[in-house]
């Protein structure tokens, strides 16, 4: 927990002291006291640019952050007032400056400021009219800073020329009046005087002095070192003057003073905004700063990463338009593709169709077809059985008759009877009479023989039983809607029978059951595999003797050889079916 609470105090302190730091203007105090007399009560010391000059020099410190305190034409009570107000805003001032234009002078080493007021007579005058620089340099003290007093106050002054000739004519001793004395050095002080000591300062010509033009210049130039500004205010004073003026600096701080930092709060607001713009403005703003080296490293740095992102954004771009492409190549494969499998499934739908439809159109000719041989084969039988019929009815038919009419004959149907018939032993009879019989339907013989034909041609899975239950009906209504003939009645006959026997396998597709599997035509259950046993062996099955089959006639009535008398009696005859019904031919008595 105290660490914590350690933790949280430091970084507390660390913000107010990031919040204190970045805003210069709380980080540094600043107070200057600018004074400028120039319309003396005495017209002869009347001075034309003064004011001017401390007008301009608080304008312009106001401008580096400067509170400041101004007093124009100010006779001893507002110089007085003046300098109590600046006493008590100096203290624990970071920066403390003080500026005088007018006219001074220098009474036995000691410097005094003279007020619009003043009139000089002797030694008390200077006590009680003017103002001694000391007093400035105590209000300067309270600074905890840097303190610096500019003086372009070495004017020609009357009034410190008759004070001289007044101490003068009472034998006492007066010194030198000209200009000012030498301010004793002090720690952390800047002393700057317009000319040097004991000399006097031009007024010019223009709107300020020489020396305040020159400072004006150079306090406007951010980043300089104040000995740096100094030495330039002196080379442009003597320049302008030819060298009948040459002012003095006395410098005694510890470390170095930057009188204007405005490029300093520039600095502060673009160092760390990553702004190349912000950053050329500041080097093309502030060309001499301490801080332009800095700022170029920045832009060198800034430039390389916006070259190096530049880079990066031109290879990320060229690597999605070579991603992109490729996507779009795979797609348009993709595309080609699926219209590639598309057209294939076309196709072959179309072929399947095309073969549908063929596979139809030929039911459809061989339903026609068939249709057509049995409406055909109908009429030739139905010919056929009425000149069969007129035979009979004519009186004897004969071998000779039955065997032109077997070679005359056009329903197929019939032959093999007409055939049995010509085979047949001749009996004596008078005449051959044609005896219809009913065809048979539904039979055990004739339901068998379907499911065995059935089962051949894929229709059928179940035994061959004889029965016609459901399993058969419903073989027998797969193969009739197979072949496309309406399955509204289900009859075995043998017209069936004979029309099954003449189809190939694979008419119906074998439907087995869940669990079973298609063999030799049948759906068997599948066998699962067990483990191998020892087989026994079987004993072998009695052989039985087989009885010899009866003889049947032609209408299915047992014939037995033994009997001798039977054979006379012997009607052969054959069923024959058809759309006429059932016809039988006998022969004999």
């Amino acid at each position: 927990m105290t660490k914590l609470l350690i933790s949280a105090l430091a970084l507390a302190s660390s913000v107010l002291f990031t919040s204190l730091t970045a805003d210069p203007a709380l980080a540094d105090r600043r107070v200057a006291l600018v004074i400028g007399n120039a319309q003396y009560k005495n017209t002869s010391l009347s001075l034309p640019n003064p004011k001017n000059d401390a007008d301009d020099v608080a304008a312009t410190l106001r401008t580096l952050g400067f509170e400041v305190v101004l007093a124009t034409n100010a006779d001893k009570r507002a110089l007085d007032q003046a300098m109590q107000q600046f006493a008590r805003q100096v203290t624990d001032a970071d920066s403390a400056l003080f500026f005088y234009a007018g006219h001074a002078m220098q009474y036995q080493g000691r410097n005094y400021l003279m007020p619009i007021d003043a009139e000089l007579e002797d030694e008390i005058s200077l006590r009680y009219q003017m103002v001694a620089i000391d007093d400035v340099r105590a209000a300067l003290e309270r600074a905890s800073g840097v303190k610096i007093m500019i003086l372009d106050a070495c004017r020609n002054n009357p009034l410190a020329d008759r004070l001289a000739r007044n101490m003068a004519n009472l034998n006492r001793a007066v010194g030198n009046v000209r200009g000012l004395a030498r301010v004793d050095k002090t720690q952390g002080m800047v002393v700057a005087y317009a000319t040097a000591a004991d000399d006097v300062a031009q007024d010019g010509s223009g709107r300020n002095s020489p020396f305040t033009t020159a400072l004006l210049k150079r306090m406007q130039e951010p980043g300089i070192e104040i000995e740096m500004m100094f030495r330039r205010v002196t080379a442009d004073v003597n320049a302008q003057t030819f060298g009948r003026q040459r002012p003095e600096t006395y410098i005694s701080l510890l470390s170095e003073y930057y009188l204007n930092q405005v490029d300093k709060l520039a600095w502060e607001k673009a160092k760390d905004s990553g702004d190349v713009a912000a950053l050329r403005d500041f080097v093309a703003k502030y060309p001499a700063s301490t801080y332009t080296a800095s700022a170029q490293s920045q832009l060198t740095q800034l430039d390389r990463a916006e070259r190096d992102q530049q880079a990066a954004r031109e290879k990320a771009q060229r690597e999605t338009t070579d991603l992109r492409t490729q996507v779009a190549a795979l797609e348009q494969q993709r595309l080609a593709r699926e219209r590639a499998d598309r057209e294939r499934t076309d196709r072959d739908q179309a072929d399947r169709e095309a073969a549908e439809r063929a596979r139809l159109a030929r039911l459809e000719a061989e339903r026609l077809a068939r249709i057509e041989t049995e409406r055909k084969m109908d009429e030739a039988c139905k010919r056929d059985e009425e000149r069969l019929a007129g035979l009979q009815r004519g009186g004897t038919l004969g071998r000779d008759e039955l065997v032109r009419f077997e070679r005359e004959l056009g329903c197929e149907r019939l032959r093999p009877l007409v055939l049995a018939a010509i085979s047949a032993p001749a009996v004596e009879t008078p005449k051959t009479r044609l005896v219809p019989a009913p065809e048979l339907m539904d039979t055990p013989q004739l339901v068998r023989a379907a499911q065995a034909q059935l089962r051949r041609i894929g229709c059928f899975a179940g035994d061959d039983d004889g029965k016609l239950n459901d399993a058969t009906r419903n073989a027998v209504k797969r193969y009739l809607i197979q072949r496309g003939i309406p399955a509204n009645e289900i009859k075995i006959s043998e017209s069936l029978v004979a029309e099954l026997k003449t189809q190939d396998k694979g008419v119906c597709a074998l439907d087995c059951k869940r669990g079973q599997i298609e063999k030799n035509g049948r759906c068997v259950v599948e066998k699962v595999a067990e483990p191998r046993r020892t087989k026994k062996a079987k004993p072998e099955p009695r052989q039985r003797t087989a009885a010899p089959a009866p003889r049947r006639t032609f209408q299915g009535a047992p014939i037995n050889d033994s009997s001798p008398a039977a054979a006379p009696t012997v009607t052969p005859s054959i069923g024959l079916g058809g759309f006429g019904g059932r016809f039988g031919i006998r022969i004999g008595r």
